[in-house]
């Protein structure tokens, strides 16, 4: 009630003003950085925040505005809870593909993770069974960390493609979730 009487008729300008001052910080530190050339394991999870930024900033202007209805205060609050437990599921599913399919390299490869895939090669299939090679860590160390030897390359595009994908669900349904309590608090004054 504080924000209503206090601003008048000046409280939609404030509150627009508001939500578009929160959409230009959000894109300015998605896409503040370097614009040269970079290799793409640095470029794709870079893109992936910038364009979570750009959804997110998108959402929080959406949300602002939609906000206001007093109408649309339900729908506000009950996509809340359903971005918040979007956000958990992608938060466990992203944990499990970083644990479970990316391998840690040595200090001396300086000791990033290598991500894996979901299919081995039929060469890393038989190396296990035959050699009976009981890790994938230990077949990494006796390929010398090549994981084009050890999965196929499509296997290694479609775990990239989902850790990119939780990824960039975890910052949109996060930020959202946010904007949307944001939202909420403000039309609760």
């Amino acid at each position: 009630m504080v924000l209503a009487t206090d601003l008048g008729p000046f409280r939609e300008l404030v509150a627009v003003a508001l939500a578009a001052v929160a959409a230009a910080t959000s894109l300015t530190l998605c896409w503040k950085g370097s614009l040269g050339w970079q290799p793409y394991e640095q470029v794709l999870p870079q893109a992936a925040e910038r364009a979570g930024g750009v959804a997110g900033a998108t959402g929080i202007v959406l949300l602002s505005i939609l906000g206001r209805e007093s109408h649309a205060r339900f729908l506000v609050g009950g996509l809340a809870v359903g971005l918040a437990v979007a956000f958990v599921v992608l938060f466990l599913a992203h944990s499990y593909l970083v644990t479970a399919r990316t391998y840690a390299m040595p200090a001396d490869r300086g000791g990033m993770r290598l991500v894996g895939g979901f299919h081995l090669t039929p060469a890393a299939r038989d190396a296990m069974a035959k050699h009976r090679v009981p890790s994938i860590e230990q077949l990494l160390r006796g390929v010398d960390y090549r994981a084009d030897v050890v999965w196929t390359k499509g296997s290694r595009d479609a775990l990239a493609i989902a850790l990119t994908t939780t990824y960039l669900g975890l910052v949109i349904a996060g930020t959202l979730t946010l904007a949307c309590v944001g939202v909420l608090g403000t039309t609760a004054l």
